[in-house]
Order: C-alpha cells, then sequence, then structure tokens
C-alpha cells in the first residue's frame, strides 16, 4: 500500500480507533479510582457525632478513673523578708481539700534546684488539712527572689502554684543589729 493513495477518510479512522481505546482506558483508570477514595472514605450517615462534652473531663472523674476533687491553699505566696546569704528558709504551704474525694498529689516539682520539697504521697480525705513542705537554701543568691513550686494532683485545675518569695542580702548589705 502506497501512502500516497491512502485517503483521508481512511487515515481519520486509522488514529481514531487507538485513540478511543486510549480514552477508554483513561476513564476506566479515572473510575476505578473514584471507586477506591469512595470504598475508603466513610459514608457521612456512618460518621459518630462528637460534642464537647464527650472529651471534655467532667468534675467527676479524669481519664484514669481517679475522681477530680479542689484544693484551697491557706497562703499560696509566703514572703520570707530579708536573709543572709547561706541561711536556709523553710515553709509549709497548708491546703485543705474543698471537694469531694480524696486529693491524690501526683507531683511537687521546684523552679529549681534551691528547693527541696516534702510532701505526703497519702490521699488527703474531703475537708481535711494536707501539707507540701518547701525549704529554699540561699547559698549562692543575692538579690530579689521569687520560686514557684508546681504541684500536680486529681484536681480541677490539675496543676496550681504556690510562690515563696523575699531578698538574700551578701554581707555587705546586712543590717545592722541593733
Amino acid at each position: 500500500m502506497n501512502m500516497n493513495s491512502v485517503s483521508l477518510p481512511r487515515l481519520l479512522c486509522l488514529l481514531a480507533l487507538p485513540t478511543a481505546v486510549l480514552l477508554h482506558s483513561c476513564a476506566q483508570s479515572r473510575l476505578a479510582a473514584k471507586e477506591v477514595k469512595t470504598a475508603q472514605a466513610p459514608k457521612e450517615e456512618s460518621v459518630p457525632k462528637i460534642s464537647i462534652s464527650d472529651v471534655a473531663p467532667t468534675t467527676e472523674s479524669i481519664g484514669d478513673s481517679t475522681p477530680i476533687t479542689t484544693i484551697v491553699f491557706d497562703q499560696d505566696v509566703f514572703d520570707f523578708g530579708k536573709i543572709k546569704s547561706g541561711e536556709v528558709v523553710k515553709h509549709e504551704f497548708t491546703f485543705t481539700n474543698t471537694g469531694k474525694h480524696p486529693v491524690v498529689i501526683e507531683n511537687v516539682k521546684p523552679a529549681c534546684g534551691c528547693t527541696a520539697i516534702e510532701y505526703s504521697e497519702e490521699p488527703v480525705p474531703p475537708g481535711e488539712k494536707g501539707k507540701i513542705k518547701a525549704q529554699f537554701d540561699s547559698a549562692g543568691k543575692s538579690g530579689p527572689q521569687m520560686k514557684h513550686i508546681t504541684i500536680i494532683y486529681n484536681g480541677d485545675p490539675k496543676i496550681i502554684r504556690v510562690t515563696f518569695s523575699g531578698e538574700v542580702l551578701v554581707d555587705s548589705e546586712t543590717p545592722a543589729q541593733h
């Protein structure tokens, strides 16, 4: 067959057939991809509706089933005044369990290594008092000081902070004793 003798309609038919096969296979691929996406995506009516009350903690319990309670400190800020560098200051932060469930202190963290902490790991019953003992070592410190102690417990709020502050005087600043 001579190329010059091929008619234009016949040439168009020869080109149309591979084009039609190619278009058909592309359409099949798109249809298959759409079916896969539809199979993977959940139907709208099968998606559960979640409200904020389903995920927000209540006043009755937290995720580990420990009841939530509340505490109130007699004094959440303690000012130790002016002390000489090297002195150690001790203070007991006392709290009352004002909730309906025992207070369980999970952890107490001082802000720095100059503060030592001691607390009871026993639950504090409702209406009873608990204590957190703090000891500040002023060695190497000078000037105004503000130290925070973070308490993590089964409460609302879960984290609470108490603070002690004062001023550490170096020897030349020590007030004259009368």
